[in-house]
């Protein structure tokens, strides 16, 4: 007799069937999304500053932080911060009365944006 059971390769504590990097530890899913952006100081509006997501799916979350003209406008959006450890940024050069932020969290399975109100996955360009 011999029991199956799901195989851990890595002892992250996610099957190998459900881990998208089953080599690795320190990450097993794409990370979930940045919540509650705000600008926590009202004499320095280029601070920027947002909650880390609930599931981070690895030991490490990276964040890009990206600046649009407009609303629905990511797709060419001004990547301000890329990569950056901690969960807030700048934006020295603040480009006008309206602007737009998105924070994308990542590790090595992927990134997230987040989705829209209707449930469609947010979508923006990569950062260098």
């Amino acid at each position: 007799t011999s029991t199956v059971g799901a195989v851990d390769g890595d002892g992250d504590g996610v099957p190998d069937l459900s881990d998208c990097s089953p080599g690795d530890a320190s990450v097993w899913a794409v990370p979930g999304e940045a919540t509650t952006l705000v600008f926590p100081n009202a004499t320095n509006p280029s601070l920027l500053q947002w909650s880390p997501p609930a599931s981070p799916g690895g030991a490490l979350v990276a964040y890009d932080l990206l600046r649009s003209a407009t609303s629905g406008g990511f797709s060419s959006a001004t990547c301000v911060a890329s990569g950056i450890a901690t969960t807030t940024a700048t934006d020295s050069a603040i480009p006008g009365a309206v602007f737009y932020y998105l924070v994308r969290s990542e590790n090595a399975c992927g990134g997230n944006l987040g989705t829209r109100s209707d449930g469609t996955p947010r979508i923006a360009g990569a950062c260098p």
